[in-house]
């Protein structure tokens, strides 16, 4: 729960503990996110039924692979998480497929944003662009959320992220089944004392039994909590895509196992429609550009974020003849030029991280 009176006084006394949601490997069960304890979980797989733009992203390269989660925003791309495209040690993807109305759609190409870092990821840069090598016929794109008015409205996450319950927490073997769940959401300035700022949405997963008077502690029917798998997912706001989940905070146990009083934290669409616009011309032109390669130095190394939950067998599947290009986007700063289907395009935000303060102990790790 979002407690503004309370920040000041825990935080000096409680670990910030810090979750990229992504998996890796192999599992053997398809579940996703974690839900009330007391509410059917029929209700939350239900309710993803409403959200068909997000599917699961599955990655791979020479050394690992990894599932996430994305939303189509156009016929041919899809929005994710800048940390959805690279394995542990930031090397990024060489093969991926996008599952999404029950098909594969492979990754030809992808944008990322060079301003991302596992040491700042409270600054919300935690978005990619990802090119898909056929268009998308039978799923209609998702529209992004333009409006900045995401404070105190209602959220839906959707992703394909382990699951359990506020209690148990999650279960890192149990990625890979969609799921949406609803919170009310606020500005990450609301825990500005933590190093948020307002290029994050934030929720807090909230007990039935402990709600009070805040408007960000009342536990909603399908209260929800981002998990490992999530990540590079879209938040909901009216149908539109305002976030894309990017981390999963625990300021209170410091048990970072997406259980009850756990954040989620989303980077902000809204402050990224002219960069989603701007990817998306850039890919298009890919062919004709000599920036298609990727500079692994500009990004940290990742190690320290632990490992990855498992990939859900049924979506490993790569066709690996595709050579994957990838560009930054130092290629296509500007102002956005004409994009195809504009008003279909869908803006998703990710598990992220938090900042690191200097007088804070923060423990993070990779929950794709």
């Amino acid at each position: 729960m979002l407690f503004a009176a309370r920040t000041d006084k825990i935080i000096q006394r409680t670990a910030i503990a810090v979750t990229l949601a992504v998996t890796t490997g192999i599992t053997q069960v398809a579940q996703a996110g974690t839900i009330r304890h007391d509410v059917d979980d029929s209700y939350y797989r239900n309710e993803a039924n409403f959200f068909p733009s997000v599917g699961y992203f599955g990655a791979e390269n020479s050394s690992t692979s990894w599932g996430c989660s994305g939303t189509l925003i156009a016929p041919s791309y899809m929005l994710t998480a800048t940390h959805c495209v690279t394995d542990d040690n930031n090397q990024f993807l060489t093969s991926g497929t996008f599952w999404v109305g029950g098909n594969p759609y492979f990754v030809t190409a992808g944008a990322y944003n060079s301003a991302f870092s596992y040491q700042n990821i409270f600054a919300g840069n935690d978005i990619a662009v990802v090119q898909l090598a056929n268009s998308v016929f039978n799923v209609d794109p998702a529209s992004l959320y333009f409006d900045t008015n995401e404070n105190l409205q209602v959220g839906t996450y959707v992703g394909f992220g382990a699951t359990g319950n506020g209690i148990t927490g999650f279960d890192i073997n149990t990625a890979g089944t969609k799921r949406a769940g609803q919170n009310i959401i606020g500005l990450g300035s609301r825990l500005a004392n933590y190093g948020l700022g307002d290029n994050l949405l934030v929720s807090d997963f909230d007990d039935p039994h402990t709600a009070n008077d805040d408007p960000l502690s009342q536990p909603l029917f399908l209260e929800y909590q981002l998990a490992p798998g999530d990540s590079g997912g879209g938040l909901f706001i009216d149908g539109k895509v305002a976030g894309i989940h990017s981390s999963i905070i625990s300021l209170f146990d410091n048990s970072n196992d997406a259980s009850y009083g756990d954040f989620s934290a989303s980077t902000r669409v809204s402050s990224f429609t002219s960069w989603i616009n701007n990817a998306i011309n850039a890919l298009e032109n890919l062919g004709m550009s000599s920036s298609s390669s990727i500079n692994n130095s500009e990004t940290s190394n990742g190690s320290e974020f632990g490992t990855k939950a498992p990939l859900a067998p049924e979506y490993n599947f790569f066709d690996r003849s595709f050579a994957v290009r990838w560009i930054d986007d130092k290629s296509f700063r500007g102002e956005a030029k004409h994009v195809p289907e504009p008003s279909s395009i869908f803006g998703l935000l990710v598990l992220g991280g938090l900042a690191l303060k200097t007088n804070y102990k923060q423990q993070v790790s990779r929950v794709d």
